[in-house]
This record gives structure tokens, sequence and C-alpha cells, in this order.
């Protein structure tokens, strides 16, 4: 959106209210963790959210935007079976739409379900595949989005696959947004809850989040990294 980035405009044009932003994110992350288990699909959280994980189990009260991974493989399912398909759900979290995934209408436009629900839509990056090793090439670096119609809000998602020939050596995983990680950091997942619902963390949380925020974000409650 052209007035704030952690919007999509398409869906909105106005930023909404701090208590309305977070209730809104709160139950997009538990659609989307329920979708994609409900689909088979391997997700995790990370970045912010991670962090949001081991403070309090919960997106944070100031974060803008839901940030999740996948590998490339599922993303490359997740494009070629539910790229742009719309997902209803009720004001309780209950999938409402009786039928699994609706095409988006080719006007582009989605409107939420019921008076009370909301509506999601899954957006896959159709250059997901197009990866340049981890140099930050251009900003085209989130591979998907699990978007709000209402609002606009969205959940990020970036997917990791393995580098060949990296400076680090054999075992390493990385994205295009210049994040890089070994394998064994990632996985295996370690099952937890969030925001009340089944999720999936990296094995080795602490290594991840220390290395991106400094250890000093795992221990101060008041801390800028």
């Amino acid at each position: 959106a052209t007035f704030d980035n952690h919007y999509d405009g398409r869906f909105s044009s106005s930023p909404v209210s701090y208590d309305l932003r977070h209730n809104h994110l709160n139950a997009m992350i538990v659609a989307y963790l329920d979708t994609m288990r409900e689909l088979g699909i391997e997700t995790w959280l990370m970045h912010g959210t991670l962090l949001g994980w081991w403070w309090g189990g919960s997106v944070l009260a100031w974060d803008w935007d839901v940030d999740v991974q996948v590998t490339n493989e599922s993303l490359g399912f997740m494009g070629k079976y539910y790229n742009m398909s719309i997902w209803n759900f009720d004001i309780d979290g209950r999938r409402n739409d009786a039928g699994g995934a609706m095409l988006l209408g080719k006007d582009g436009n989605a409107t939420s379900f019921g008076e009370n629900g909301r509506t999601y839509l899954l957006e896959i990056n159709p250059y997901h595949h197009l990866h340049d090793g981890g140099a930050l090439s251009d900003k085209n670096v989130i591979d998907g989005r699990w978007i709000d119609t209402e609002t606009g809000l969205y959940v990020d998602i970036t997917c990791l696959w393995k580098a060949v020939n990296h400076e680090a050596g054999r075992g390493i995983l990385t994205g295009k947004d210049g994040h890089s990680f070994r394998e064994k950091y990632i996985f295996p997942l370690r099952e937890t809850s969030f925001e009340g619902t089944e999720a999936l963390i990296p094995s080795a949380y602490m290594e991840v989040l220390s290395k991106e925020y400094g250890s000093g974000a795992l221990v101060k409650g008041n801390y800028k990294g």
C-alpha cells in the first residue's frame, strides 16, 4: 500500500487501529497455521514472530506483520495447487467454506465471509523459483503471503533452499532475504504452540534468535539489538 508497506493496497486504503491490528494478526496466523497443517505443508515461525513466541507464545504487541518460512519443496507445492486461493473462516476461527479453496475472482477482489467472518488470500510469488544464491539483487525477496482481505495485513512467507558452493561450506540453507542458517539449526523442527494453536519452530531456536537479534533479545525486556 502507498500509505504503509505493511499492508496490501488491493485490500486497504488506510491503516487500522492498534487494537484492531493486533486482533487481526492473531486471527490471521492461527488461520494460516491451521490451514497449512490441514494441507500437510510444513511451515515454521521465524524472525520477529519467533521472538514473540519466545517471550510469550504470541505476536509481539508492536509487530505489524507475521513471518514464517517453508522449504523450497513446500513452496512449489503451494504455488502449483493453491496459488490465489481464498480461505473463509467465521469469527471464532472455524473454517467456513464447505468446499476447500476457491479461486480469486478475475477482478482481483475478495470479500469477507459473512458479516462476522474473515477471508484470507494465499498468494505465491510467480518468481519464487528464481534463486540468486542469497545475494540481495533486488527487493523482490518475499516468496508468498497469506493476506487478510479485510484489512490488507499479511503473513510474510519466505522459503529456504540448500545453498550450493556457499562460502560457509556445506549444509547451509539460504533465502532471498539474505538470511542463511546451518541446516542443523532449523531441522528437525520442534513442536510447540503459538496463539493457542499448534506450531513449529527451528530446532536451535535460541541460536537462530541470537544470531538475528543478539543474545540480549532473549533476556532483556527493554532491548534494541
